[in-house]
């Protein structure tokens, strides 16, 4: 037990020296030293630059945001500018979403989570987005 305690200390050093391989090196461990699995958890950077649309578009809502260095997924929730609380709009990897289901000419809240497996950023400060022309007025 002792040696394996001794290899997975020497892991840690090589994953916090080359985040690039931490992946491949902690499969290995596994694979190979029967070690059982530990969670190396990436710093996540900051939400920037979430917009969204205000009439620019008729049949939709664009949200988008800077894709947020560490994270592994986002959860974008959304709510009317009238309701109380916040509902998930979507959540996955990619860092835009076009809302089809937002209703024309009413104004919605967005904010955005940042995550990485049990670590996250967030939620953002909210930003408003509408769909239609002149809904932004």
């Amino acid at each position: 037990m002792e040696s394996q305690k001794g290899r997975g200390e020497l892991l840690m050093q090589i994953t916090r020296k080359n985040h690039g391989l931490w992946k491949a090196i902690l499969l290995l461990n596994i694979i190979f030293w029967g070690l059982p699995a530990c969670t190396v958890n990436e710093d996540l950077g900051s939400i920037n630059n979430l917009r969204a649309s205000k009439g620019e578009y008729n049949d939709y809502i664009k949200v988008e945001w800077d894709i947020v260095s560490g994270a592994t997924y986002y959860i974008l929730e959304k709510k009317k500018e009238t309701d109380p609380a916040y509902g998930v709009a979507t959540q996955g990897t990619m860092n835009i979403f076009e809302d089809y289901e937002a209703e024309n000419m009413v104004k919605y809240l967005f904010r955005l989570t940042a995550k990485n497996g049990q670590d996250s950023v967030g939620p953002s400060e909210p930003v408003i987005g509408c769909r239609g022309a002149n809904c932004g007025n």
